[in-house]
């Protein structure tokens, strides 16, 4: 069992994790100036997933294009949007059932101001990515939805 482990106060993106994760060069950037998430564009990382890609999110099964446009709607109800203390560490796995797969994880503090009340919410995160060679073929996505759920009402 090897792992790499990365942790950054940075506010990291999705895109910034899993290319981490592979192993490509780290460019970080303005928070502002990335895509991806927190700037309502997951588009810009669907060529990080496979084709056939299975997505978890609170274990309901997604598609790609599911998963981006469900997260998108939080951008109707929410400002600033943003993932905070975020840790992040590969497995590549050497022996047991998992042997030759890479697994990735991410921890994240979900943060944004309800545009209803004003109010920021911070929600605790995790999620796991599996890797098919540099694509993710599945990834599973938990947080506790109440306070999310309660803003949307």
């Amino acid at each position: 069992l090897f792992g790499k482990l990365l942790q950054s106060e940075l506010p990291i993106t999705y895109q910034e994790a899993f290319r981490c994760a592979t192993g490509l060069p780290l460019k970080l950037v303005k928070p502002d100036a990335r895509p991806d998430y927190v700037n309502n564009d997951l588009d810009s990382v669907a060529d990080l997933f496979t084709p056939d890609a299975k997505i978890m999110v609170n274990d309901t099964d997604l598609t790609f294009s599911q998963m981006a446009a469900g997260f998108s709607i939080g951008h109707e109800y929410f400002t600033d949007i943003r993932h905070e203390k975020n840790d992040a560490f590969t497995m590549h796995y050497k022996e047991g059932d998992n042997a030759g797969s890479i697994f990735t994880h991410y921890w994240y503090n979900w943060k944004a101001t309800s545009k209803k009340t004003g109010k920021e919410l911070s929600i605790r995160g995790y999620a796991w990515m599996k890797w098919r060679g540099d694509k993710v073929e599945i990834m599973y996505n938990a947080f506790d939805p109440t306070l999310y759920n309660a803003s949307l009402d």
